[in-house]
């Protein structure tokens, strides 16, 4: 019975969701989809690619 009553307090205090959740804000939600589309994201084939790129 304790664990059920722990349920329904963490229901209530996370305004119904079973578990904690962080709601993400505008600037996320835009970061978000940018990398959804692939905005500004740079792919290589290999690491010895990305690597030369970088100047390591």
């Amino acid at each position: 019975m304790k664990n059920i009553n722990m349920l329904y307090n963490q229901l209530i205090c996370e305004d119904g969701r079973p578990a904690h959740m962080h709601i993400p804000n505008e600037e996320t939600e835009r970061i978000m989809k940018e990398t959804d589309q692939a905005v500004g994201i740079t792919t290589y084939a290999n690491t010895d690619e990305m690597y030369k790129d970088l100047g390591i």
